[in-house]
C-alpha cells in the first residue's frame, strides 16, 4: 500500500521498515569487526616494512590517527622577524628569558643600521629599552647596529627579573620604527657565581686550587655548597678547607682551596658546586664542576745550561747537568739554571753565594735564570737558591746547594794589527782592550835599517818573529790594569819613546802563555814620509808627501821589491813623484813592498793585489791591450780619496791626477777635459 511522502524527509519516497534497518546495522557492525580483527592480525605479524602491502600501509596511517597529538610547532613570526630583512626588528636578545650575570652586559642587536659610524662607542642619547620593574643603567653603542646595557652597581645587590620592551621612540638610521615580536625577559643575577676562568686545569702537586666568584661570599657559606672528589677513584670525597685571599674593587673574590692530603702527580679531582652557584644553566642530569689535574711541582731541572731557548723554538737549551750535580759546576762568567716551568720574577735576594761575590746580577728569560758575577777564577763558591716561583705563583722545589767554580772568560785581546803609520807628534801608546790577561805579555822588537820588508811581511802574515833575543817582554796586565778574568777593560800599551821620526818597531801582544792562544801583531812606524803608490802592469807610480806640511817631498829614495826581494830603485822629483818600471821578473799579480827613506826618516808600504779594486772591476781597461803608441805616450790616471769608507750623507774628497809618460819622465797633461764618474756597488753611475 502506498504511503504518502513525509514532509520532513523530502528525498524519501519508498516505504521504510525498521526490520530492514536493524539488519543493515548488524551487517555493518560485523564488517567493521572483521576489518579490525584483520588489521590487528596483520599488525602483530613480524614483517619488514618493505613487505607491507599498500593497503596495509594505508591502514597503518589510519591507525596513527588514534595516537596523541604532536607538539605544536614553534611560532614562525619571531623567526621571520629575525631572518627577514624586510621587517625592522630586534634580533637579540631572543624571545624568552636572558640571564645576565654580575659584571656583564645585556646586548641589544637590530637588523638595521641605527647610528652613524662616528656614534659607535658613545652613550645612547635616550633609553633604547624599558624594564618592568625598572632597572637603572646606561646604553652604549658598540656597533652601528648593536648596543649594550650596563646595569648600575646597585642592581646587583639582588636578583631582578624584568620584562624588556623597546622604547617607542627608537628608530633606525632611516627613520623606521623597530618591532620587538614576542615577550622578552631579562634576569639580572647578582648572586655570587663561580668564575671558572680563575681555576687552572693543571697545578703542581701540593699547590692550592684557586677558586673565584663574581662577588664576595663567606668561605663557610660557599663551602656548604661545594664538594671535592677524586676522579677515577670511585668518586671518593676529599676533605678540604677554603680561605679567602683577595677581594678586588669590583667585588670579585678569590679563594684558595687546600686539600687535606697531598695528591700524587697525575691524580685528578673534581670540584662540584650547587647549580645556583654555577655561571651558566646546566642540564639537571649533569653536575656543574671544575676538573683539576695535579702535575709534579716546578723545579730546577738543568744546571750550567747553554744560552736560553730561542723564541718560538721547541728545542730546549742543553745543560751540563740534567739533575742535581754530584760534582763542582765549572762556568765562565754566567751560571744558567733551567726551570721545568716558565719562571716568575727573580731577584738577587733569592740567591746566596759564599764567599760573597761582587757584581751579582740576575736575569730571567722564560724558563732560564742567569746569574752573573765577578767570580774569582778557580775559587769554589757555595750557591743556594730559595724562594723562586713559577709564572703561576707556584713555589719551586728546593734545590740542593751547588758548588760553583769559574774558570773565567778565555783570555782575549782587541788591538789594531798590520801596518800602523803614525805622525811624528803621535803619542807613544796604542789603545788595547783585554780580558783575563794576568798571564799576558807585550813583546817589542826594533826594526833595523834594511829589515823593513821582512818586518812588514812578519806583521801581515804572522810569519816567524825572528831572533827571540831581540824581543823585549813586559806584563800585559800593567797596560790593562782594570781587566779581570771575567771582565773586559781598556788600556794603552807603550811601544816607543816620546817624539822623533824614523822609529819602527814590531809589536806583538799575547793574552796568555799558551802556545797558539789569542795574540795580535803590528808593525808600528812613526814618520813624516807619507807614501801613496799605484801599481800598474808596467810599473809603479809612487807619490811622497810630508804628513806634517802636506807638500811633496823631492829626493826621496824609493825601493820597490817583490816576493823574492828583487829591488828596483828610483828618486822622487820636485812633485814628489817617482815612476818605477816593473822588471819582467816581477809579475803584475805579485805583491809589492814599497820602501822610502830620506835622511834618518823612513817608511814602508805593502801593495797587496788581493786587497785592491782593479780597473776591470769597474768596467775600465787596465792597459793590458794598449797599442804601442798608447804604451809609449799614454796618459796615466790616478784617483785618491781622503778615506776608504764613507757613510751615507757624508762628503767624499777625491783627487784625480793625469800624467803623460815621456822618455825623460812623467809630465802633467794640459788642454784636456777630465770626466769623473762616481759608481755605486751595482755599477750605476751617480
Amino acid at each position: 500500500m502506498d504511503q504518502a511522502p513525509d514532509p520532513s524527509h523530502p528525498y524519501r519516497a519508498a516505504p521504510s521498515s525498521s526490520g530492514i534497518r536493524r539488519r543493515r546495522s548488524i551487517a555493518l557492525l560485523g564488517v567493521a569487526a572483521a576489518l579490525s580483527a584483520y588489521v590487528l592480525y596483520r599488525t602483530n605479524r613480524p614483517r619488514s616494512l618493505a613487505s607491507l602491502a599498500p593497503t596495509h600501509a594505508q591502514s597503518r596511517a589510519v591507525v596513527s590517527l588514534l595516537e596523541p597529538e604532536l607538539q605544536q610547532a614553534t611560532p614562525l613570526a619571531p623567526l621571520l622577524a629575525a631572518d627577514g630583512p624586510g621587517a625592522p626588528s630586534l634580533t637579540l636578545p631572543e624571545e624568552g628569558t636572558t640571564r645576565v650575570l654580575r659584571g656583564r652586559r645585556l646586548t641589544l642587536t637590530f637588523n638595521r643600521l641605527m647610528v652613524p659610524a662616528e656614534r659607535v662607542g658613545e652613550l645612547a642619547t635616550a633609553p633604547l629599552a624599558r624594564f618592568e620593574p625598572p632597572v637603572t643603567g646606561t646604553f652604549r653603542w658598540v656597533s652601528r647596529s648593536s648596543a649594550t646595557f650596563e646595569p648600575d652597581a646597585a642592581v646587583w645587590e639582588r636578583e631582578v627579573d624584568a620584562v624588556l620592551s623597546l622604547d617607542p621612540s627608537v628608530r633606525s638610521l632611516a627613520g623606521e620604527a623597530i618591532e620587538a615580536v614576542g615577550v622578552r625577559r631579562a634576569v639580572f643575577d647578582g648572586a655570587a657565581r663561580v668564575d671558572p676562568s680563575v681555576t687552572a686545569t693543571r697545578i703542581p702537586t701540593g699547590a692550592p686550587i684557586a677558586i673565584g666568584t663574581t662577588r664576595d661570599i663567606a668561605p663557610e657559606a660557599l663551602s656548604r655548597e661545594m664538594m671535592v672528589y677524586e676522579i677515577g677513584a670511585a668518586g671518593r670525597s676529599v676533605p678540604f678547607t677554603l680561605r679567602r685571599t683577595a677581594l678586588d674593587a669590583e667585588g670579585s673574590a678569590r679563594f684558595e682551596l687546600h686539600l687535606a692530603r697531598t695528591m700524587d702527580p697525575g691524580a685528578r679531582v673534581g670540584v662540584a658546586f650547587a647549580p645556583s652557584r654555577w655561571p651558566s644553566l646546566y642540564p639537571s642530569a649533569q653536575l656543574p664542576n671544575l676538573e683539576v689535574e695535579f702535575e709534579p711541582p716546578p723545579q730546577i731541572d738543568g744546571v750550567a745550561c747553554a744560552s736560553e731557548q730561542a723564541e718560538g723554538s721547541d728545542e730546549e737549551a742543553g745543560c751540563a747537568f740534567e739533575a742535581v750535580p754530584g760534582a763542582i759546576v765549572d762556568i765562565e762568567t754566567v751560571l744558567r739554571l733551567r726551570s721545568s716551568a716558565p719562571l716568575g720574577p727573580v731577584d738577587a735576594s733569592m740567591v746566596r753565594v759564599s764567599p760573597a761575590v761582587p757584581g751579582l746580577s740576575v736575569r730571567v728569560a722564560r724558563r732560564m735564570v742567569e746569574l752573573t758575577a765577578e767570580w774569582v777564577p778557580d775559587q769554589v763558591y757555595e750557591l743556594r737558591v730559595a724562594g723562586m716561583r713559577d709564572a703561576r705563583g707556584a713555589a719551586l722545589r728546593s734545590l740542593a746547594p751547588l758548588a760553583v767554580r769559574s774558570r773565567g772568560i778565555a783570555p782575549a785581546i782587541h788591538m789594531h794589527e798590520g801596518l800602523l803609520t803614525l805622525e811624528r807628534g803621535a803619542p807613544p801608546e796604542l789603545p788595547i782592550a783585554g780580558v783575563h790577561v794576568a798571564e799576558g805579555q807585550v813583546w817589542l822588537r826594533d826594526v833595523a835599517v834594511g829589515e823593513e820588508e821582512r818586518a812588514a811581511s812578519s806583521a801581515l802574515t804572522r810569519g816567524a818573529p825572528g831572533e827571540a833575543a831581540r824581543w823585549r817582554p813586559s806584563a800585559l796586565a800593567a797596560a790593562i790594569p782594570e781587566a779581570r778574568a771575567n771582565r773586559w777593560a781598556r788600556g794603552r800599551v807603550r811601544w816607543s819613546a816620546e817624539g822623533g821620526s824614523g822609529q819602527m818597531r814590531l809589536l806583538e801582544v799575547t793574552a796568555d802563555r799558551v802556545a797558539g792562544g789569542a795574540s795580535g801583531r803590528a808593525l808600528v812606524q812613526r814618520t813624516d814620509l807619507g807614501l801613496h803608490a799605484q801599481a800598474m802592469r808596467d810599473g809603479v807610480l809612487v807619490w811622497a808627501t810630508s804628513i806634517d806640511r802636506a807638500t811633496p817631498i823631492e829626493g826621496v829614495e824609493v825601493r820597490v821589491s817583490g816576493a823574492e826581494s828583487r829591488v828596483v830603485r828610483a828618486r822622487t822629483d820636485a812633485s814628489g813623484l817617482a815612476w818605477i818600471a816593473r822588471p819582467g821578473s816581477i809579475s803584475a799579480d805579485e805583491g809589492l813592498t814599497v820602501q822610502a827613506s830620506r835622511g834618518d826618516d823612513r817608511s814602508v808600504l805593502v801593495l797587496d793585489p788581493r786587497r785592491t779594486i782593479r780597473p776591470g772591476g769597474l768596467g775600465l781597461s787596465d792597459g793590458a791591450a794598449a797599442t804601442p803608441e798608447a804604451a809609449a805616450g799614454g796618459v796615466l790616471a790616478m784617483v785618491f780619496t781622503d778615506r776608504g769608507v764613507v757613510r751615507p750623507g757624508e762628503r767624499l774628497h777625491a783627487v784625480g791626477v793625469l800624467r803623460r809618460r815621456r822618455a825623460d819622465g812623467l809630465r802633467a797633461v794640459g788642454g784636456r777635459t777630465m770626466e769623473v764618474e762616481l759608481m755605486g756597488p751595482d755599477g750605476s753611475v751617480a
